[in-house]
């Protein structure tokens, strides 16, 4: 039975929208029981060596951007001969890539665990559990080419499959965690339960694309070359997002303590999910942006930007809000005490948030419009601050000098450079976009302040009071949300027909005429 493709689409997108509604509900289960099952101390390890083994991303060299351009195309022209070269060429440079993923996880084992500020009897653990994932990262890349479900248009089939490995792995993590396993447990299941998803990818690829062969002879030097340009630059700012994002695990870990690792990183948890959910909508949008600007048709990316931001800038308010009045209490029930620390972190974090989460958005349309050299450069700036000030301020503030460290340089682009270089690039007034996005933070914080302030001092202990308060606050957002998204129009027709009627009062009924009449 061939599905229509605007059905696939439908379900690639929805399936996307199921998997990661899923993951944050497991992701905001298992945090706090994983913290107390293995202690802060532990999990600061836990959290570190996915820091550590997240930089050997680097390996990737932009190939997987390239599988995700060149397997959709030779899919869709049915040119089997050139898929499986870059199948099988592709491979060829993952085997040497999961190697050195190996060979360097290894090394950092043996030579360089002794960097970080953890207590002597917790460094064999780290050295093994470190190493069983870094196994974990080579074998993900060794069949990265060969379990690509992705580019062949089953997004469905993907996300099933990932939606069973988290669930698979937060059981046998609890059930693990609770007969009293620890580090090595947890890094066990990980690495199995991926093992797993990924001979599940293969088999479907195979019945997906029965035409793939994985044969010595399709490999090919003028391809591999290809591959590489392509996914260079795209590469590159991957790696200036991990910088971004991965440092300060590492930062904290060398220069404070693993349970530092721990408070961090729980407060970045909560910045992920949010991450993760405006990403969501972004990343629709980069094909729709890449068709205007074929056409040429800057104005109409402009506007669509425009909407896109006001929407979001609103949103983003509204959780900041969020934050700030109910932040401690939502941390203390789902850490439990003991975790003002992660709490000061997040307050720090969270203004920053709520000004590049919206300008997401822009990331999408400077890769839909093709600028990926202009995003380079602005993320690899943001990189470069980020690292040095977490340096330089972890010795005057501690952790909360890191946190201040990745919050300045956010504050500073996205309010000002992220701005300035996206409408000169499409040519649109700069004014317009202050105007929009700062009408939208006053709309959110007029609509949702006095309201958060008040329902913060009612006695309502618990979830159930916590839900109460949240809903409470998010209902009268809607209304400001509606009116915001409102254009002037349609604002002064609204306004029109409820004056007129409230002066013209209530109106008797039509008197029914009959037909002919």
């Amino acid at each position: 039975m061939t599905i229509d493709p605007k059905q696939r689409l439908l379900r690639n997108v929805t399936s996307n929208w199921v998997q990661m509604a899923i993951y944050t509900v497991i992701a905001l289960v298992m945090t706090p029981f994983v913290v107390h099952a293995l202690g802060k101390d532990v999990y600061g390890i836990w959290a570190l060596i996915f820091s550590i083994i997240h930089y050997t991303n680097f390996f990737d060299v932009g190939f997987k951007q390239s599988l995700a351009r060149y397997l959709p195309k030779y899919y869709a022209t049915q040119d089997y001969e050139k898929l499986n070269e870059v199948i099988n060429s592709s491979s060829v440079i993952y085997a040497v890539s999961g190697t050195l993923v190996l060979i360097t996880a290894a090394i950092i084992a043996a030579f360089f665990v002794d960097y970080f500020a953890v207590s002597e009897d917790l460094l064999p653990l780290m050295r093994i559990a470190l190493i069983i994932m870094g196994v974990n990262q080579a074998m993900y890349f060794y069949l990265m080419a060969s379990t690509a479900l992705g580019p062949f248009h089953r997004y469905d089939l993907l996300n099933a499959i990932e939606i069973g490995r988290t669930l698979v792995g937060a059981a046998c993590t609890i059930v693990l965690l609770m007969q009293g396993y620890g580090l090595i447990a947890l890094a066990l299941v990980t690495l199995l339960t991926n093992f797993g998803s990924l001979l599940l990818k293969r088999f479907f690829q195979h019945r997906i694309v029965p035409q793939i062969e994985y044969n010595r002879k399709y490999v090919n030097r003028q391809r591999i070359r290809e591959l590489f340009n392509y996914g260079l630059v795209s590469f590159l700012i991957v790696m200036a997002w991990i910088v971004i994002f991965s440092t300060d695990n590492i930062v904290v870990g060398m220069f404070i303590s693993t349970q530092a690792v721990a408070y961090f990183n729980i407060a970045g948890t909560i910045i992920n999910n949010l991450r993760s959910i405006v990403a969501s909508i972004g990343t629709p949008l980069v094909p729709v942006i890449s068709h205007l600007d074929a056409t040429s048709d800057l104005a109409e990316i402009a506007a669509l930007h425009r909407k896109t931001v006001r929407y979001l800038y609103y949103i983003s308010t509204l959780i900041g809000v969020g934050v700030f009045f109910f932040g401690r209490q939502f941390v203390g029930l789902w850490m439990g005490p003991g975790f003002d620390t992660t709490v000061t972190i997040l307050f720090i974090l969270i203004a920053p948030a709520c000004i590049y989460l919206p300008q997401m958005i822009t990331n999408s349309v400077l890769l839909g419009i093709g600028r990926h050299p202009t995003l380079l450069y602005i993320l690899g700036v943001e990189a470069l601050a980020n690292i040095g000030l977490s340096l330089a301020l972890v010795h005057v503030w501690g952790v909360y000098g890191v946190a201040l460290g990745t919050a300045i340089p956010q504050v500073v682009i996205y309010s000002f450079v992220y701005p300035y270089v996206f409408h000169r690039t499409i040519r649109a007034r700069l004014s317009d976009f202050y105007r929009d996005s700062g009408l939208s933070i006053a709309t959110a914080l007029l609509f949702t302040l006095p309201v958060a302030w008040a329902v913060s001092y009612l006695p309502l202990p618990g979830w159930v009071g916590f839900l109460a308060q949240i809903s409470a606050v998010t209902a009268v957002s809607l209304a400001g949300f509606a009116w915001r998204i409102l254009d002037d129009a349609d604002r002064r027709r609204f306004l029109g027909r409820f004056f007129r009627s409230r002066a013209a009062g209530p109106q008797p009924p039509e008197k029914k005429t009959a037909p002919g009449r």
